[in-house]
């Protein structure tokens, strides 16, 4: 359903943004780090819609 109304936005012309959820994070962190955080927050802000997509943590067993 996210992806249809994401879609459905872009065929409108509108800016959407499907993201990831640990990647979008992760270049927060960075942003962040390297004082663009503002920057980046206003580039979301721009969007007028946003998809996030939740993955689950992978968990690995074994011996290293």
């Amino acid at each position: 359903m996210a992806s249809a109304l994401g879609q459905q936005a872009c065929m409108l012309g509108y800016r959407v943004l499907y993201a990831n959820t640990p990647k979008i994070f992760a270049k927060l962190k960075m942003a962040k780090a390297d004082a663009s955080y503002i920057k980046e927050i206003t580039k979301i802000e721009r969007l007028w819609y946003t998809t996030l997509r939740c993955t689950k943590p992978t968990i690995t067993y074994g011996n290293y």
